[in-house]
């Protein structure tokens, strides 16, 4: 998307020359899926991707406009009652401190099997706390010596699923293949969304 308004100097020339002194503002005051179909990959089953962007030279700077141009986005963005907004971000608590969970309304964490990834987890938890949003987990590559570890670490209520090592799902990233297979994990991920959804929207 960023390369669509010009890069990071075509963004930046845009949001500054046109709101001088003010609040960038590209999209006007609301946003809707069709607004934004021009910057996404069509995908199966309705599902459509948007990338805001990424680093691709050296030198580049940092990529500050990139968590603008979410911001901004995301401020804006009126879904359908039937729509649904899930929002990939980096490894770490970044996002919190750039103001994205203050656009959603639940947070996912992946957990893996390692020390940094608990303490990251713990740190998420806390995070979402204070932002006044529920959080759930994910276990990821779990064995019974390794749950067993995650349980004194993650919190059992908190935990919506866990992953096992699952062969054909490595291979897939391995090769850059789609996934062809659906652990029964992600259906329970999947189904405790769309609870949750329905919940908030007074069971509509």
């Amino acid at each position: 998307m960023m390369d669509r308004l010009g890069g990071k100097k075509g963004f930046k020339e845009k949001t500054q020359g046109a709101f001088p002194g003010g609040k960038p503002d590209l999209f006007g005051q609301s946003l809707s899926f069709d607004d934004l179909a021009e910057h996404c990959c069509k995908g199966p089953d309705g599902v459509s991707l948007m990338s805001i962007g990424k680093i691709h030279e050296p030198g580049e700077g940092c990529a500050c406009p990139m968590g603008s141009l979410s911001r901004m986005v995301l401020s804006r963005l009126a879904p359908g009652k039937k729509d649904m907004v899930i929002i990939d971000t980096a490894a770490g608590v970044e996002h919190f401190g750039r103001g994205i969970d203050s656009h959603s309304d639940l947070v996912i964490g992946i957990v893996d099997p390692s020390f940094e990834s608990f303490s990251l987890a713990e740190k998420m938890a806390s995070m979402a706390e204070k932002a006044g949003l529920p959080v759930m987990f994910i276990l990821n590559k779990t064995n019974d010596t390794v749950r067993r570890k995650m349980g004194e670490r993650i919190r059992p209520d908190s935990v919506v699923a866990e992953m096992e090592n699952h062969e054909a799902i490595f291979m897939a990233g391995l090769e850059g293949r789609a996934i062809d297979t659906l652990p029964d994990a992600m259906t329970a991920v999947a189904d405790r969304i769309i609870r949750m959804k329905h919940e908030k929207e007074g069971g509509r």
